[in-house]
């Protein structure tokens, strides 16, 4: 017991060095990840024997499952309402598109049987979040506009889809006398089960936060969401629907309701979700064999470069064909930007346990195929996004160092914006602003750096305020931000470049 304590803590501190040379070198941790289980596997260095797959998809089903309710809980309707549309498209229609075409390729130009293209198609169809934002974050790439909460969205969204039609299409090879109307109706109950039982326990649950469940004990709400993802997916699986479209119900409704502790909690189940990934990633490259990848490796090549280069832009474009507002160079981002991550793996394991022909093949060409997906993709998204002119230079990822915690006793809630170019409140102080009432402003950042405001505090072109105020206040406050003058007109173009500008403020204010 001693030693396997032992081994275990050294693995995962192996995943945390790992998590840092992943920022380095711009790579997905899950790669890293992975890598760690094999050298520590059968073949590797570590010599450790773990060949249940039984085991390994229980942990992933189970890691899943909280990775997923994270993404919903950390998911602003504000910020997915622009893009709810083509990435309710992207998620569906996008992975059917995707499906389809990754079986007839498998099946054509690889000589697979149909079904079993199809179903390497369904687990290739779910994209990762965590892959691609681990590479945003690291090379600090802001893209415009509204791609990042598309991608964002989707990634989360496609899960279950892509898990209904595995399940579905692993049902109908063990049933030969199944047709696709089946397979049609499995995933109508699957979707209307799912998201019927999730939002039914998510109103439940929010409800009773809000009026019988009123703890002074942070800890025991971290709790009480863990049992409330454990039991979401349960009673959905039990009742026939998709427990993962219950439980990214469950956290979208719970993040985007007023409970208490609610960004303790987010805090709380970003770092729950990073730990499941370890844990999944762990057990999986335990499972890998490196001395099968050379058998598999030149199908998973092809198979690579049809998703890259066709199944992903066409489901894309397809899914975008009633979303004319979307340009080409986002349409082209959104097709490159395409990682597969934890569901594919997980997902390759259902074969395995199903006892389906070639399990072991379809295993290793999506392990092979998620590996060079994200070697290739994700490496090169940030160059790609400046080759279409989508990379935001101006902007940088900013993490305040102010956070709130929601009260029922506090109205008001903190909102970053940002001064446009010629803004009629450019070089003007604070003070002198016609500012709405309950708002305040609390820090400018400007030139990297973080300054406490206050009434005396200069205005620049750029500055990015943080603000607390009511949404609707904050709303009122952003038009009088937003309302610019002529282009003939002078303003400030900057704040000042040097800090020292600042302190000189700061001393007057002293002196005065």
């Amino acid at each position: 017991m001693d030693f396997a304590l032992i081994v275990v803590a050294v693995l995962l501190f192996a995943s945390v060095v790992g998590s840092l040379a992943s920022e380095k070198l711009g790579v997905p941790s899950l790669v890293l990840f992975l890598l760690i289980g094999i050298l520590a596997g059968t073949e590797g260095i570590g010599h450790i024997r773990f060949d249940n797959a039984e085991t390994a998809k229980e942990i992933g089903v189970i890691a899943l499952s909280f990775i997923i309710f994270s993404g919903g809980f950390g998911t602003q309707f504000r910020m997915v309402k622009p893009v709810f549309g083509p990435g309710i498209s992207l998620s569906t229609l996008g992975v059917l598109l995707s499906c389809a075409l990754m079986g007839v390729f498998f099946h054509f130009a690889l000589g697979f049987p149909l079904a079993t293209g199809f179903l390497i198609g369904a687990i290739l169809s779910a994209t990762d979040a965590a892959s691609v934002f681990s590479v945003l974050n690291s090379r600090d790439v802001v893209l415009k506009g509204n791609i990042k909460p598309l991608l964002e969205f989707e990634s989360a969204s496609n899960d279950p889809m892509s898990v209904a039609l595995t399940v579905g299409i692993i049902t109908l090879i063990q049933t030969p006398s199944g047709s696709g109307w089946d397979l049609v109706f499995f995933l109508v109950r699957q979707f209307a089960i799912g998201g019927i039982a999730g939002f039914a326990i998510a109103w439940t649950a929010v409800y009773s936060l809000k009026r019988f469940i009123k703890l002074d004990y942070e800890g025991v709400y971290s709790a009480l969401t863990i049992a409330l993802v454990l039991f979401t997916y349960g009673i959905s699986n039990v009742l026939g629907g998709s427990p993962f479209l219950a439980v990214y119900i469950l956290g979208i409704y719970m993040g985007n309701s007023d409970i208490l502790y609610k960004r303790n909690l987010l805090r709380y189940h970003d770092n729950l979700s990073w730990m499941a990934q370890v844990l999944m990633f762990l057990c999986l490259g335990l499972l890998i064999l490196p001395s099968r990848i050379p058998q598999t490796a030149l199908t998973g090549i092809f198979s690579t470069l049809f998703l890259i280069f066709v199944a992903r832009p066409v489901s894309v474009f397809a899914s975008f064909l009633f979303f004319p507002k979307i340009g080409i160079r986002e349409k082209l981002l959104v097709s490159w930007i395409g990682l597969r991550g934890a569901a594919p793996i997980i997902l390759s394991t259902f074969p395995l346990l199903a006892g389906i022909s070639r399990a072991n093949d379809i295993f290793y060409i999506v392990f092979f195929t998620v590996i060079v997906s994200v070697l290739i993709q994700g490496t090169s998204i940030p160059a790609v996004a400046k080759l279409l002119g989508l990379y935001d230079k101006g902007r940088k990822n900013v993490k305040y160092p102010i956070e709130l915690e929601k009260s029922d006793k506090l109205q008001g809630e903190l909102n970053e914006i940002e001064v446009p170019e010629r803004a009629v409140i450019a070089g003007k102080a604070i003070r002198d602003l016609r500012l709405p009432e309950n708002v305040l402003i609390i820090l400018v950042y400007r030139n990297g750096l973080f300054h406490p405001a206050n009434g005396k505090s200069i205005i620049f072109t750029g500055d990015r305020l943080l603000v607390l105020a009511p949404m609707f206040a904050f709303l009122q406050f952003s038009f009088q931000v937003l309302e610019t003058l002529p282009e003939e007109e002078i303003q400030p173009k900057s704040g000042p470049s040097e800090t020292a500008d600042y302190r000189d403020e700061a001393v007057r204010h002293l002196r005065d």
